[in-house]
């Protein structure tokens, strides 16, 4: 998948409809788990990539969803849901889908 020109292996979209979120994965990155020749070593990292993206992406799609519900309890409004992501303890960016990786990965930091 590109993106304004940057390859990306995952995505989250709020559809046209407000009620579908869509999250989906590169072809190209589940491909190389098909491939007979791939070691246990390569396999195993790519496992984990894997479910690393789709844990993130879940992330993303849990925050459209709340704020989307909190839309319609405040406002009314049936629209597609503010884009602007919480910010998590002291991170610098607001990015649902790496503050979960770091808590995840590095609970001690949390």
């Amino acid at each position: 998948m590109s993106t304004g020109g940057n390859t990306v292996f995952a995505a989250t979209r709020f559809s046209e409809s407000p009620s579908k979120i869509t999250c989906s994965l590169s072809y190209e990155r589940v491909a190389l788990l098909l491939r007979p020749d791939i070691n246990e070593a390569d396999r195993l990292a790519l496992n984990f990539a894997l479910a690393n993206s789709m844990v993130h992406e879940i992330m993303h799609a849990f925050g459209f969803a709340k704020r989307h519900r909190q839309q319609l309890r405040q406002f009314g409004i049936d629209s597609l849901p503010s884009i602007l992501e919480p910010y998590f303890m002291d991170e610098q960016v607001a990015e649902l889908g790496f503050s979960t990786e770091n808590a995840v990965r590095f609970p001690d930091s949390v």
